[in-house]
């Protein structure tokens, strides 16, 4: 488990881009600055999802030698989520390690076979599409923890979003303003 805090000059890597960040604006809000100069505005919460989902990772390298800036702790062991969660994180850990992906860069049609052979080797009817295969390594290779491959879109990992600055950002009223738009 990674732990920082939103300082100017943190860097995440998104695929081939680089996004550091620039400043918090008066929304509360972060703005982020790619190579190309090119301005993306997210919220903390939008932040830390890309960075849970595996999307955006932390460039260490922007951390600076601050003892408090990060730190490395044990990832949650599995054993603590609930059985049903257990057994989806190892069953897509399974057709993760049926495709090899350290070995065999991301083809559709070569990963779909390879993903159907593991399939008729545990009798499983419905088995994942080589897109989805991929979007759970994406996640799970930085790591490689199994706790990654967690779903999230399960009750327990959803947060209510946060209404305070939105008559900032859409120029109408938040959806608890008591005089209307």
């Amino acid at each position: 488990m990674m732990r920082f805090y939103f300082k100017r000059g943190l860097r995440y890597r998104a695929l081939q881009e680089v996004w550091e960040l620039r400043r918090r604006l008066a929304t509360g809000k972060l703005q982020f600055e790619n190579e190309q100069g090119e301005i993306k505005v997210l919220s903390d919460a939008e932040v830390l999802s890309l960075w849970h989902k595996g999307e955006w990772v932390v460039d260490e390298s922007s951390l600076g030698i601050q003892a408090d800036a990060i730190y490395l702790a044990t990832p949650r062991d599995l054993s603590t989520f609930p059985e049903k969660w257990q057994k989806r994180a190892l069953n897509r850990l399974y057709y993760i390690n049926a495709v090899k992906p350290d070995q065999i860069k991301f083809n559709p049609e070569v990963w779909n076979k390879l993903i159907k052979t593991a399939a008729e080797e545990i009798n499983d009817p419905k088995p994942p599409a080589a897109n989805t295969v991929h979007n759970w390594w994406v996640k799970y290779r930085v790591t490689k923890s199994v706790t990654k491959l967690i779903p999230k879109n399960i009750e327990g990992f959803q947060r209510p979003r946060d209404y305070r600055y939105a008559i900032f950002e859409e120029g109408g009223c938040p959806r608890f303003c008591v005089n209307g738009g």
